[in-house]
């Protein structure tokens, strides 16, 4: 995924959240906010592990993200990861991810 999808800034962590609609599934809870360009936030909880853990998912994720063909929705999305999600293997994950961001389409 490229730096200029990233959503970086708390703030707009914290708009997206607290503004946007949400989707809650077994393994993200996906806050999403219409705008005008593709930004993404991903955050793993400090309860899943330690900063090596969690940084590692968050690479995991970012590389699935480009397989899926995203880059066209207007939104901004932040994805909070769940347990459950930690412990799948790279293709369920993948399979998973395209499923529940799909669901933002339907919204």
């Amino acid at each position: 995924m490229k730096k200029k999808y990233s959503l970086k800034k708390q703030h707009y962590f914290n708009k997206v959240i607290n503004k946007g609609q949400k989707i809650k599934s077994q393994f993200f809870l996906i806050s999403f906010l219409k705008s005008k360009e593709f930004k993404i936030g991903i955050s793993v909880p400090k309860k899943l592990g330690n900063a090596v853990f969690r940084n590692y998912n968050k690479r995991v994720i970012k590389n699935i993200i480009p397989n899926l063909d995203i880059y066209d929705k207007k939104v901004h999305i932040v994805l909070i990861v769940k347990k459950n999600f930690i412990v799948l293997n790279i293709e369920e994950k993948k399979n998973i991810l395209l499923k529940e961001l799909g669901k933002i389409n339907e919204k």
